[in-house]
């Protein structure tokens, strides 16, 4: 589905150069079947598999080349691609996050996916880093707490919970998850 970026939907055992991104990369990320990156400049291009939205183009069309992130043509501090959505920690310090929306995952307080970028609830601009994992997002703030939302049947959002969330919840200490288990 062209997740290698060359402009061929061809599987090569052998590096390959991603079309248009020749220099100028500051941060990549890869997720199941597409891939991110973010541009010295700060703009954010995706391409491979586009089925959910995990592109953020506004469109649901496969691309075997990078596109442009809509809305983010600079701004991006780096970039974090999931099983099927796709998150970004902007310079100013908030997240937005697209593609599959099931469980929560993308963090705007719905189920609903979406094929351009949406703002992360109740974050704030403190953010310093992102990881997107397959169902589930969890931001790390500047003072060190972590935040995490989507699905947690396995309690991956570590506030000692197995309920799913929309929106960010703060990941417990270890001091606390003792007393909890206690």
């Amino acid at each position: 589905v062209g997740q290698l970026g060359n402009r061929s939907n061809v599987s090569r055992s052998y590096p390959v150069q991603v079309a248009g991104l020749t220099a100028g990369v500051i941060g990549i990320s890869a997720g199941r079947t597409h891939t991110c990156a973010v541009t010295i400049s700060g703009a954010a291009k995706c391409w491979g598999d586009n089925q959910s939205g995990q592109l953020g183009n506004g469109s649901n069309i496969d691309s075997n080349r990078p596109v442009a992130v809509r809305g983010l043509n600079n701004g991006v501090a780096s970039i974090s691609a999931g099983s099927d959505h796709t998150c970004a920690v902007l310079i100013a310090g908030g997240v937005k996050c697209w593609g599959a929306g099931g469980y929560g995952r993308l963090g705007d307080g719905s189920n609903a996916s979406s094929n351009v970028p949406l703002n992360v609830v109740d974050l704030g601009t403190q953010v310093k880093s992102i990881a997107a994992g397959g169902f589930h997002t969890c931001a790390l703030l500047v003072d060190g707490v972590v935040k995490c939302w989507g699905w947690s049947v396995y309690g991956q959002l570590g506030n000692g919970s197995t309920r799913t969330a929309e929106g960010p919840v703060t990941v417990i200490d270890l001091d606390e998850a003792v007393a909890i288990s206690t």
